[in-house]
């Protein structure tokens, strides 16, 4: 019996549930996706740093700064220069 009530009182409660998601439009859920992705993602980053800082109180070095790496931008080598020579209605490529 008591379970019949509990089971009973899950499924209103689901029930209520549903009627809240039908009455959302489609974006303010994906809205609230993001925020609550964004909201564990920063304190994922909080926990990743205060890791750091009791690594550092460890190592003995509290003011050391953590380097961050830059990334070269790699640019495309340039192509060999060459010279137009016209013989004779011929054209011939030469490198340089």
């Amino acid at each position: 019996l008591e379970r019949a009530k509990k089971m009973t009182q899950e499924y209103m409660v689901k029930e209520e549930e549903l009627k809240a998601l039908k009455a959302k439009d489609i974006k303010d859920m994906w809205r609230e996706d993001i925020k609550e992705v964004l909201y564990e993602h920063s304190k994922y980053t909080d926990q990743i740093q205060e890791e750091r800082e009791r690594q550092n109180v460890k190592n003995g070095s509290k003011n050391k700064k953590v380097k961050k790496r830059k990334i070269k931008d790699k640019k495309p080598k340039k192509a060999k220069k060459t010279k137009k020579i016209v013989k004779k209605k011929k054209i011939v490529k030469k490198s340089t």
